[in-house]
């Protein structure tokens, strides 16, 4: 089990997982964070549901404008997300 699962009970199947390298960073301070930030990190898919809940990151770490973004996605279409959230990174 991962350390992101440890934390959230998901009942979906994660297809994808880079968090946990962005939870180790935030716990050891370290200021590597750019090399881990990227579009992909985080996946999981409810197939009862057609669901699909994705997180990333855009912008820049160094230019203050980067975020993280959480879509909700139906029966794959990502056009038209049923969530679309951003969050900024509180270092």
């Amino acid at each position: 089990m991962s350390r992101i699962t440890e934390l959230i009970n998901f009942k979906g199947k994660i297809t994808f997982n880079d968090l946990d390298r962005l939870i180790y960073l935030k716990e050891i301070d370290s200021i590597e964070y750019d090399d881990y930030l990227k579009e992909d990190l985080f996946q999981v898919e409810y197939e009862a549901d057609e669901l699909v809940l994705d997180i990333g990151w855009n912008g820049d770490l160094d230019q203050n404008n980067g975020r993280f973004v959480v879509y909700l996605v139906k029966k794959y279409d990502w056009e038209h997300p049923v969530l679309n959230e951003s969050f900024f990174w509180d270092t």
